[in-house]
């Protein structure tokens, strides 16, 4: 990606600037914008992000391509959410779930219902996210998307959590670490293990708390996660604190 981030910009560039002139210019905007969301949301801002979708999405319909259009939607709304706009990613997540369930893709219709979940947690309507993440997931399970089932497992427990239902959210995330151990996603272990950690501070077994979070920490220090290795060092902060040992919790803060 180093190499050819600039290689990529210009590539993008030139077909966002031809897609009124040229249908294979339009494939390539598409292609350039839905086959590494992922990898985009490292390099560009959400707003960079957003143009490139937006014109991902006007060349899907040019080409009356509706699969393209509605991940190219779902992008969009995916992009809001990391400017924190949570309800206008819901509107994008809406309409592009229109789209997947007109065209009978399984696949994307999973994606945007556990997208619009994760929305709706962000909004604290924590039973609205949870109808769609149950919903989502039993498309993952029927499709033997066994990475889409982890995720999905995970985001109904960080969702049981915030409803104060702390063993049903430990059960859930416990399935989702299992299958990310299973499928050996290191980041998604990571931040299961974490996330349980935080459930079981918050039924004040601030030993098991501690286990888990330790292990999450050395897991993003491996992978080089700082972001995770940041919360996970207040997590353990906390939990020391909330012990009484403040002396090293405040060692770790």
């Amino acid at each position: 990606l180093e190499r050819e981030v600039r290689n990529i910009e210009l590539g993008q560039a030139w077909a966002m600037s031809m897609i009124d002139l040229n249908a294979a210019a339009g494939r390539v905007c598409i292609d350039f914008a839905n086959n590494g969301p992922a990898i985009l949301r490292l390099r560009l801002h959400p707003r960079e992000r957003l143009r490139w979708f937006e014109k991902a999405a006007e060349a899907a319909r040019r080409l009356h391509d509706r699969c393209a259009e509605s991940a190219a939607l779902g992008n969009i709304g995916l992009a809001y959410r990391d400017l924190s706009d949570n309800k206008t990613a819901i509107d994008y997540y809406k309409s592009a779930l229109l789209i997947a369930r007109e065209m009978g893709t399984r696949s994307l219709e999973g994606e945007w219902l556990a997208n619009l979940g994760t929305a709706f947690r962000h909004l604290s309507e924590y039973k609205r996210a949870i109808d769609y993440l149950k919903e989502a997931l039993l498309i993952a399970i029927k499709a033997g998307d066994t990475k889409a089932e982890g995720a999905r497992l995970g985001g109904l427990g960080l969702a049981f959590s915030h409803l104060g239902e702390h063993k049903q959210a430990i059960d859930y995330l416990s399935r989702a670490l299992a299958i990310a151990r299973d499928v050996g996603d290191r980041k998604s272990e990571c931040e299961w293990l974490g996330s349980i950690g935080n459930t079981y501070s918050d039924l004040e077994d601030y030993k098991s708390a501690i286990d888990h979070i330790e292990q999450s920490l050395v897991i993003a220090r491996m992978i080089g996660n700082r972001f995770n290795e940041g919360v996970c060092l207040c997590n353990l902060g906390l939990a020391h604190c909330d012990t009484g040992d403040n002396e090293r919790g405040i060692g770790f803060l």
